[in-house]
């Protein structure tokens, strides 16, 4: 609704709702899908990456062997494969163990 009203809090990326058809998309089982597992499987590496509340036990481990696979743009997976917002990095607000993961895949968290 922000992009459509051209209001964006986070302006990172945005969908771009003119190329987008609803009529066009459908549900994927998990069940059959290997593309809609692979992005649970990166989805879930990055959330353990980043939520250090508990129950929940960290690790960035899996999230950082993912990096020979992650897209990047002119080399580097920040800001194209790994978007933080809000940006810039240091507005995100993030601890020390939540940070570490960005570091690795090149943000700088100082202003």
């Amino acid at each position: 609704m922000q992009a459509k009203g051209g209001a964006l809090v986070l302006t990172k990326r945005r969908i771009m709702w003119e190329v987008l058809d609803w009529r066009l998309a459908e549900p994927a089982s998990h069940k059959n899908s290997a593309g809609a597992q692979l992005a649970d499987i990166v989805a879930s590496a990055f959330y353990q990456a980043v939520d250090t509340l508990p129950p929940t036990k960290w690790n960035n481990e899996f999230a950082k062997l993912l990096m020979p696979i992650m897209v990047r743009e002119n080399g580097s997976c920040m800001n194209y494969g790994v978007a933080l917002q809000p940006t810039p990095p240091w507005k995100a607000k993030l601890n020390d163990e939540q940070k570490q993961i960005f570091e690795f895949y090149g943000y700088k968290f100082y202003p």
